[in-house]
């Protein structure tokens, strides 16, 4: 697995990506291409990173709810990323969570069932379980 910023070169990582896909799972931090770029992520089988403040903005907002919930993990980017002026911590991902159970209209405890399967399915086999 490789967590990939991409931030202002999204063209340029999903071309990099698509030249080298069998060599690493791809997981997409706080994804901020296009939207035509997201369906070239997810037809290469990026994976992608989700925070809170993705939630925030209708750029974000418009993005996330594009993202198959197979590909998503929940993240915060703490603690560069700040509510009411207190920072995120690593395992802040309620927020995500429950945005989420809301754009898919499903349970809270639907969501944290396919995200802890994402985590299984990408090699990381309930190392994380305790952060929902």
């Amino acid at each position: 697995m490789l967590s990939i910023h991409s931030r202002g070169a999204a063209k340029e990582t999903l071309e990099i990506i698509e030249q080298n896909i069998n060599k690493s799972k791809p997981v997409l931090h706080w994804f901020t291409g296009t939207v035509k770029q997201l369906e070239w992520a997810i037809s290469l089988n990026c994976w992608f990173s989700i925070n809170p403040l993705m939630f925030t903005n209708s750029k974000g907002l418009t993005l996330v709810q594009k993202i198959p919930l197979s590909r998503i993990f929940p993240e915060t980017d703490g603690p560069f990323t700040v509510y009411r002026g207190t920072p995120y911590l690593p395992w802040d991902t309620n927020s995500v969570i429950d945005c989420l159970a809301n754009i898919h209209k499903k349970s809270r405890q639907e969501i944290e069932y396919i995200l802890l399967n994402n985590l299984n399915r990408i090699g990381i086999k309930g190392k994380c379980r305790d952060q929902f």
